[in-house]
């Protein structure tokens, strides 16, 4: 009667052991199938919430050697807040991956040279002698380092 008992909760235990690895063996392959790479394109679509009943135009630009991609979504001015609002992401095309974000508000995002942005951000009111030089970021999307293009141009 023992070495009954004893069986059945070996059986048992081996019944729910592998129960365990069915489920989990269903749970990666949902996983594999959920997690299908996605092109950048798709990635800030998503991030921004693009659809196609969205008021706002969305681009993506490649830099000069086609490794980097500036992905935007412009929201134009209204009569209540007439400055522009830009968020944007790059992405590296390699990998999909996304290596620098940000915003601004009444100013412009575009690329500089292969791997840098040049960042325009408009003041409310300039600083007296400031140029827009002065006011535009350059960001190494490499280096990650930003400096004004006034320093920049200097070397």
């Amino acid at each position: 009667m023992k070495n009954l008992i004893l069986v059945l909760l070996i059986l048992s235990s081996f019944s729910c052991a592998n129960t365990k690895n069915g489920n989990s063996n269903q749970d990666s392959t949902t996983k594999l199938k959920q997690s299908t790479p996605m092109n950048y394109k798709e990635l800030a679509k998503q991030k921004f919430q693009i659809t196609d009943k969205t008021e706002q135009v969305f681009e993506c630009i490649e830099n000069e050697d086609k490794t980097f991609s500036l992905c935007k979504v412009i929201k134009e001015g209204t009569t209540m807040q007439p400055r522009n609002s830009i968020q944007f992401a790059v992405y590296d095309m390699k990998t999909n991956e996304m290596v620098y974000e940000g915003g601004v508000d009444g100013g412009s995002v575009e690329w500089y040279d292969s791997q840098r942005l040049e960042i325009y951000q408009q003041p409310g009111i300039p600083m007296e002698g400031m140029t827009r030089e002065d006011m535009i970021q350059i960001y190494d999307v490499v280096e990650k380092t930003q400096k004004r293009k006034s320093e920049v141009e200097k070397k």
